[in-house]
């Protein structure tokens, strides 16, 4: 279930510090990317085109912000996603009182890495209310097997829950999970795709084969072939 709880990285029982070894993902699930704004494009593709209700903070940013906004949470509150980028849930605060320590428990869990999951009401830019159960949780993308360090991302799922059950808000909020992780690791297989194909006109004309890539450096990313959930 979607309980607040200590987390956990990905298949790997390591606690979400950033820090990885190399043997946790394997060589042979990974791709090397030297500039890390290459993937974070990529990612901003998905997450642009997906119609769910989804925020991604970047793992420098200060704090939850809206570093890329959907076209689904721009319609859940009526904001272009213009006027959503580069701002945080304070835009869409109905200055409840409740609200005050929900914000300050999503954002403790922002800066420790923890999957957080509360409910809080919203205010639409019309001014209408709604209540918003807000899963909250990083998603691993990349990582650096000279330095161990883990490129992220912190993802936020919205759901409208005011005509939805407790289960069925669960139940919504577990298969937006699954589809924007599905549709990310796609994006980034792409520029796996791409650097294939770059690769095979270095091959050799007589024997079809194809020249071995030069070793990861530090200054590279490694892509998981499918990213990893913080648990």
């Amino acid at each position: 279930s979607f309980a607040r709880r200590t987390t956990r990285c990905g298949s790997t029982g390591r606690s979400c510090d950033g820090s990885f070894a190399a043997e946790d993902f394997g060589y042979g699930c990974i791709h090397p990317v030297r500039d890390e704004n290459v993937i974070l494009q990529a990612v901003r593709d998905a997450v642009t085109a997906s119609s769910d209700a989804v925020s991604v903070s970047i793992s420098d940013s200060e704090g939850s912000i809206f570093d890329m906004v959907s076209l689904g949470l721009a319609e859940m509150f009526g904001y272009t996603r213009e006027e959503l980028l580069g701002r945080d849930m304070r835009l869409l605060s109905s200055d409840c009182i409740e609200g005050l320590s929900v914000r300050t428990k999503l954002d403790l869990a922002a800066q420790t890495g923890a999957t957080c999951t509360e409910t809080l009401i919203l205010r639409r830019k019309t001014g209408e209310l709604v209540a918003d159960t807000v899963h909250q949780r990083r998603l691993n993308l990349a990582f650096n097997p000279h330095t161990s360090k883990t490129l992220w991302i912190l993802v936020t799922i919205h759901v409208d829950s005011y005509d939805r059950c407790a289960d069925e808000a669960t139940r919504h909020l577990e298969k937006v999970s699954d589809q924007l992780r599905d549709m990310i690791s796609n994006s980034l297989g792409a520029l796996e795709i791409s650097k294939e194909s770059e690769r095979s006109l270095t091959s050799c004309g007589a024997c079809a084969e194809t020249i071995d890539p030069p070793r990861i450096s530090e200054f590279q990313w490694s892509i998981l072939s499918a990213c990893t959930w913080c648990n």
